[in-house]
């Protein structure tokens, strides 16, 4: 299907690595919690950080990303709903998002 092969899809997919990183560094972090091993608690922790804000750096990067199909508008769209449910509309820039959407799908079913 040549629209699995849209950008916004492929963002997507590096999307769902990024999350799985930053879980499984949840989870180093968590398991070493009760350790007496400080030092290693506190680089766990680092390491969690550091994958949260590389998620939130490229999930508020996804915005930037126009799709080229309505599947991927939609997509996108389905993306920038979330994330505006979750307070994070005015800060992330979503509107932009959304219009980009917009005028695709107007584009594509010459409305």
């Amino acid at each position: 299907m040549v629209e699995s092969r849209e950008a916004i899809f492929e963002a997507f997919s590096e999307r769902e690595a990024l999350k799985a990183l930053y879980a499984q560094a949840i989870a180093k972090a968590d398991s070493l919690y009760f350790s007496q091993d400080r030092a290693a608690y506190e680089a766990a922790q680092r390491v969690q950080e550091d994958a949260c804000y590389r998620l939130c750096d490229y999930e508020r990067g996804l915005l930037a990303v126009r799709p080229q199909t309505v599947a991927g508008a939609l997509a996108l769209l389905r993306f920038a709903a979330t994330f505006a449910d979750d307070g994070a509309a005015a800060e992330w820039n979503i509107g932009d998002a959304v219009r980009a959407c917009v005028e695709l799908i107007e584009r594509k079913v010459a409305l």
